[in-house]
């Protein structure tokens, strides 16, 4: 079994907006994003120039 899979960063950063927007810093929206792992999470937030 293929242990890849494709993830929807615009779906991801668009919810870590909204959560910063709400005053959740890095850490905590990383939390907060379910579904993914955080490691992931973390790396999209670090590389996007969009947040």
């Amino acid at each position: 079994m293929d242990e890849y899979y494709t993830v929807d960063e615009g779906a991801i950063l668009q919810r870590a907006g909204e959560l910063r927007a709400k005053g959740l810093n890095s850490g905590e929206i990383v939390a907060k994003v379910a579904g993914v792992s955080a490691g992931l999470v973390g790396f999209i937030l670090n590389s996007s120039t969009r947040f």
